[in-house]
């Protein structure tokens, strides 16, 4: 009798710590504070999105002895997709403002698309004016590219015509035929005259003006590598 006294003790007792060890356990601090978050949403407004996300995300992280403390989960995921709903609504009312595919703003276009790149499959599937929104991003697309294009065939031309500038600024094999030439001593220059009357006139170190009608018209200081037009 005392056997079974003893025994039938030891089974309350096993009892007892089990009930208490399920009935003790409770939600953690960072399980609590995502409770609370969630029964702090109240009314969902497009505002609502980053603080939606954000108890998502935290709610994700819990461990999953942690998640069955969580009792009004019910609570964030009607508020996601009522969030869901005002991302939907918001996207078509922005592809109506598009106005005409052909003429559409890129900023207007941007605008959407970014706002029905945001959305999940199932939201994009019930934005109804998704095709038009399609149809405008491509066309803004070709249209930012064609431009791109010309602006770099336009930079491409302009550094071309740079280069040919410099090039013709640079001494050239000359057509004409050299007439004379005379050594001045004293100096230690040479004086050079050409057929179409021009003359040139070097020091010997690489200085050299060059002109007509005793006027000079450009000079070189690099051997005739390049050529400045002369100011008075």
């Amino acid at each position: 009798m005392r056997l079974n006294l003893v025994r039938m003790g030891s089974l309350a007792v096993v009892a007892a710590l089990a009930l208490c060890l399920t009935g003790c356990a409770k939600a953690d601090e960072q399980t609590q504070a995502v409770i609370d978050r969630i029964d702090a949403i109240g009314e969902v407004t497009l505002g609502s999105k980053a603080d939606i996300e954000s108890i998502r995300k935290d709610y994700d992280k819990l461990p999953d002895d942690q998640v069955k403390f969580v009792e009004n989960l019910d609570t964030l995921e009607s508020a996601e997709a009522e969030l869901g709903n005002l991302k939907v609504d918001q996207c078509i009312a922005l592809v109506d403002e598009i106005g005409e595919v052909e003429s559409a703003s890129e900023k207007s276009v941007e605008e959407a698309w970014s706002v029905y790149d945001s959305l999940t499959s199932d939201e994009r599937s019930r934005v109804t004016n998704r095709d038009k929104l399609k149809e405008a991003k491509k066309s803004v697309d070709a249209k930012a590219k064609a431009e791109r294009e010309a602006a770099a065939e336009a930079k491409k031309s302009t550094s071309s015509s740079k280069s040919s500038s410099s090039s013709s600024s640079k001494k050239s094999s000359s057509t004409k035929e050299e007439t004379g030439r005379y050594y001045d001593p004293k100096t230690g220059g040479t004086l050079y005259t050409y057929s179409d009357g021009t003359e040139e006139y070097t020091d010997g170190w690489g200085n050299a003006v060059r002109g007509k009608n005793g006027k000079a018209d450009e000079y070189t200081t690099d051997g005739g590598e390049t050529w400045h037009k002369y100011k008075d």
